[in-house]
């Protein structure tokens, strides 16, 4: 499944790489002018996107029943990464960290209480880094105007989200209840309801950050960012491009966030063309599809290196539980329970599937709860 979902991702970026080169009349000795001073410094700043991730989920932990090392935190980073890069619109990242803390001891509802703490951050960083990317390139003569007002909407409802994923998780409860209200649903009812309870009281014990954590959370969520955008810049000044740090950091930044409703593995392919289509209108240099390229390869191809070296093991780990020693760890209790994971009213298909036994609270995978789509990250 992985090795299908990792081969599909490179015959889509390998095809619109192939079809960018050819539609802005580049060729492949382009990738000569990339010097080894550019391709280091790129590498060093797509590294800072992994440290970064790691210093926040150590900072988000930190309120957590179980604390665990930094090692540990960056590979839970690194796992997620991988797995969005492998599922459509990147949607498995938040159920492989989940999957990666869990397994490091992590309480289950404490872990999706931190995933929905990234989800928080992430759209608060949106909420002014998307209206800015819009009005950089609306001003850099983009072929189609952006209207600050409409950059502004898009903002204020990112933010609306990121602050009610902070504050108002009981609505989601509220929602639960008339979700399996419904005959095909009631089932799921009493483990959702019970399983958002506990995610509420999770969030509420991690909600008390002194100003301190606060600024380390938001600084290290720009670092993440940083460490994808940032490589982009890096690599289009070594071809040459004169385009502003601005410019070129919007170029990459919306393609990036539109793929989400992109439904191949990690918005493959779509990012390499809508990258190039957009950055071809603002740099210079004429090796653009070159940069995206490079780009591409620092910051997404190189998760199906990192990520496996990494968390394959607890991959590993976690397919022979499901596979067969799950049955093992259903506590007597709930042996007349309805089977299923707890579904949430925004549910997604989690590493778990859809499961016949029901796990212990500490050695459950992460089940069906993600919201698809809700990044992280964006495939950060």
């Amino acid at each position: 499944m992985v090795a299908r979902a990792i081969l599909l991702s490179l015959l889509f970026g390998g095809a619109a790489a192939v079809g960018t080169f050819l539609w802005l009349g580049e060729d492949l000795g382009t990738l000569g002018r990339v010097s080894l001073a550019t391709l280091a410094a790129g590498i060093a700043w797509t590294s800072l996107n992994y440290l970064a991730g790691a210093v926040r989920l150590w900072l988000l932990t930190r309120r957590t029943a179980a604390r665990i090392g930094i090692w540990r935190c960056a590979r839970a980073h690194a796992l997620g990464l991988f797995s969005a890069a492998v599922t459509p619109s990147g949607s498995g990242q938040a159920p492989a960290i989940v999957l990666a803390l869990v397994g490091d001891g992590v309480p289950h509802p404490n872990a999706w209480a931190i995933v929905v703490r990234i989800w928080s951050l992430d759209l608060t960083f949106l909420a002014w880094a998307v209206p800015g990317a819009a009005i950089v390139l609306g001003s850099a003569g983009l072929p189609f105007d952006v209207s600050p007002w409409l950059a502004g909407a898009a903002g204020l409802a990112l933010l609306t989200v990121a602050i009610l994923l902070r504050t108002n998780l009981g609505a989601l409860r509220r929602v639960a209840l008339l979700v399996t209200a419904a005959r095909p649903m009631r089932r799921f009812r009493r483990r959702s309801v019970r399983f958002l309870a506990r995610l509420e009281r999770a969030n509420r014990m991690a909600s008390g950050n002194t100003l301190p954590m606060r600024v380390g959370l938001h600084a290290s969520t720009i670092a993440v960012y940083a460490g994808t955008y940032v490589t982009f810049d890096v690599i289009a000044g070594g071809l040459g491009s004169e385009a502003s740090f601005a410019v070129t950091i919007a170029a990459v930044l919306l393609p990036t966030i539109a793929s989400f409703v992109i439904p191949t593995p990690g918005g493959s392919g779509f990012i390499e063309v809508a990258a190039a289509t957009v950055a071809r209108e603002q740099l210079s240099g004429g090796a653009v599809a070159t940069a995206v390229l490079v780009w591409r390869l620092l910051t997404h191809y190189s998760r199906f290196v990192v990520g496996a070296a990494l968390g394959g093991p607890m991959l590993v780990r976690a397919a022979e539980a499901l596979g067969g020693d799950r049955a093992e760890d259903v506590p007597p209790a709930d042996a007349s329970a309805p089977p299923g994971d707890p579904q949430g009213p925004a549910a997604s298909t989690g590493p778990n599937g859809a499961a016949a036994s029901t796990p212990t609270e500490a050695t459950r995978a992460p089940g069906p709860t993600d919201a698809k789509g809700a990044k992280s990250r964006p495939d950060i």
